[in-house]
């Protein structure tokens, strides 16, 4: 009868211990993060120039960075990645602004996963957003009031 008993709560109590383990396996997963990225989608080369890239945080608000000015040929073939939030801080929103010179484009904002340096797994499109040659171009997602 004991070793009945034994094998019952032994029966109950392994799948919650695989369980237990499971969870702290997915602890280790990469968090999901936002990024923004410049496709050309035209048939000439896309120049931009005066580009800002702004991630705001849950936590300490909107940090913006000067990221240059791009060129991107026409058959470039994957997006260029303009910027990608800061690891360890949960992004709320995103706001991107630069000059169109030539060529058009759109800019997407990405959710996925940081795998490494350059590399970026998109989950999601957050925002597309196309613009052409000549225009100032502003693209917001989410909460950027912060």
């Amino acid at each position: 009868m004991k070793k009945a008993a034994l094998f019952i709560l032994g029966f109950f109590l392994l799948p919650l211990i695989i369980a237990c383990e499971d969870e702290t396996a997915s602890a280790d997963i990469e968090e999901e993060t936002i990024g923004v990225f410049l496709q050309n989608t035209g048939s000439s080369d896309l120049v931009i120039r005066e580009v800002v890239v702004t991630f705001c945080y849950e936590t300490g608000g909107c940090v913006e960075s000067n990221v240059s000015n791009f060129s991107l040929p026409a058959n470039a073939g994957s997006p260029l990645e303009l910027g990608i939030a800061d690891a360890g801080q949960v992004p709320i929103g995103a706001i991107v602004t630069f000059q169109a010179v030539t060529g058009q484009g759109a800019i997407e904002i990405q959710q996925g996963l940081p795998l490494t340096v350059g590399d970026f797994e998109t989950i999601e499109i957050l925002k597309f957003s196309e613009f052409q040659s000549g225009e100032f171009v502003t693209v917001t997602y989410g909460e950027t009031n912060s």
